[in-house]
């Protein structure tokens, strides 16, 4: 398998794609050889970490290219405690299916895109700012290349983070890496004890269950739709388990997460000195879902029991980047644990990204950029005029996300399976945990719009479709 990575590599240096575009290419690719070359069949593949690094990409992109293998072309299978390997035959049919595949192109372009992705809205001008930066990586010494960390960084991330929460981090506060699904692991194992509880106030992905499972916790589930509500049923699981954990996180828009009311997050602050359990604010979409900031008041040095992750940007070049903050022994206990697994950014992104925060007050409007309110209010009143959905819901829409049930009629019960067949991307909650207001509509997101004519076009093919389909 050596020889297909520098293959893989070759790829990548000639074409320069951006991340969005990597894993398609490297998945392409694969596909290609592997009709070529018989002797791949049967192979055992690279654990994801270790091509990620032999690739210099993040391992969010070697991620997307088991999913599309496995999904979309059906040449890997997971063997249990053995690895991932390619199939072992391919028949003609299969190879022929391949081949349409292949010449359909690697990527499907949604004609609507609701779903909350990657946010591209930045200017051409800032992705070339962010590959310049990159290019620097070439001038670096060998030694410099080979850095699992550069401490440069943290320095840079706890500046950053501070001016965000307006509390001043120390470097030994924070930490960071490109996997957000191992992050989710790791901090469940470095903030709770073996043999405790993770109580979630909020709906999460499975990605992210999945990922606080992988840490042998007990998770629980609160699934209360008010606040107050939750912190009573908060306070009964802290009576009669070991509570160490509470998440609190944006995987998912909710009711919840639009009350940034500060004496509602007083009450949990006031629970979690009472039961001594600490509090992960998962940021994941900064933003683009209200997180309540939680360390306003704080004293400099004097956090022991807040978590905060983010990522540093909503820019796809620097999106693979994610940053935590913590109190300092429980950073310093997951930085050994990522010190044993070797897990870091490539150094080719870290060195780029000291660069531009060098720089941080002349481009943080680019590196935090989402969709302007202009266009979320233009999005608001096309919604109302269809006639379709219920107003209130219009109304108090969350930041990008908009909750669209509909005034009369029932959506068909296949309706997500419907969307997918016509190439229409929306949230689909179907795959969250715990989201009992969500039953009877959906949602969908303006996040990653970057011009008005672009949100009018997809709302106006959205509600046609919606027409002509409810029951």
């Amino acid at each position: 398998m050596i020889y297909l990575a520098k293959y893989l590599r070759q790829i990548l240096d000639e074409q320069k794609p951006r991340v969005k575009q990597a894993a398609h290419i490297i998945a392409r690719h694969i596909v290609i050889l592997i009709l070529k070359d018989k002797t791949i069949l049967g192979g055992r593949i690279l654990p994801l970490e270790e091509l990620a690094r032999q690739l210099d990409v993040p391992v969010s992109v070697t991620k997307e290219v088991w999913r599309i293998l496995k999904y979309e072309y059906g040449i890997i299978e997971a063997k249990t405690k053995a690895g991932t390997f390619f199939i072992r035959v391919i028949s003609k049919e299969k190879r022929k299916e391949l081949n349409t595949l292949l010449k359909q192109g690697t990527e499907t372009v949604p004609l609507i895109r609701l779903d909350r992705t990657i946010v591209h809205g930045h200017v051409d001008s800032f992705d070339r700012q962010i590959k310049l930066a990159s290019n620097q990586y070439l001038s670096l010494q060998e030694g410099v290349k080979n850095l699992a960390v550069v401490p440069t960084l943290i320095s840079l991330f706890a500046k950053v983070i501070s001016s965000i929460l307006d509390y001043e981090f120390f470097d030994n506060e924070m930490y960071y890496t490109d996997d957000y699904s191992e992050l989710i692991t790791s901090s469940c194992a470095s903030f709770s004890s073996s043999g405790t509880t993770i109580i979630v106030l909020v709906p999460i992905s499975t990605d992210v269950y999945k990922a606080m499972q992988a840490s042998n916790r007990k998770i629980r589930f609160i699934e209360h739709q008010s606040i107050e509500q939750k912190l009573e049923e908060l306070e009964k699981f802290c009576e009669k388990e070991r509570v160490e954990l509470v998440y609190v996180g944006s995987s998912v828009p909710l009711q919840l997460l639009h009350d940034d009311e500060d004496d509602i997050w007083q009450k949990l602050c006031h629970l979690q000195q009472t039961k001594k359990f600490k509090i992960l604010l998962d940021d994941r979409h900064p933003k683009i879902v209200n997180i309540p900031n939680l360390f306003r008041g704080m004293q400099p040095g004097s956090n022991n029991c807040i978590i905060f992750i983010t990522i540093l940007s909503n820019n796809e070049l620097l999106n693979p980047v994610n940053v935590i903050a913590g109190p300092p022994e429980e950073i310093k206990k997951l930085a050994k644990s990522y010190a044993r697994k070797g897990i870091r950014l490539p150094v080719s992104l870290s060195t780029a990204i000291v660069k531009l925060l060098n720089n941080y007050e002349n481009i943080k409007h680019n590196l935090h950029y989402v969709t302007p309110k202009s266009y979320l209010m233009e999005a608001k009143k096309l919604l109302l005029a269809s006639g379709l959905f219920d107003e209130q819901y219009i109304n108090n829409h969350q930041r990008h996300f908009f909750y669209l049930k509909l005034r009369s009629g029932k959506y068909p019960s296949n309706m997500y399976s419907m969307f997918n067949e016509k190439n229409i991307a929306i949230v689909d909650l179907e795959v969250q945990r715990t989201a009992p207001i969500v039953r009877d509509g959906f949602f969908i997101s303006f996040a990653n719009y970057t011009e008005s004519s672009a949100i009018r076009d997809d709302i106006n093919m959205l509600v046609n479709y919606i027409r002509s389909n409810k029951k």
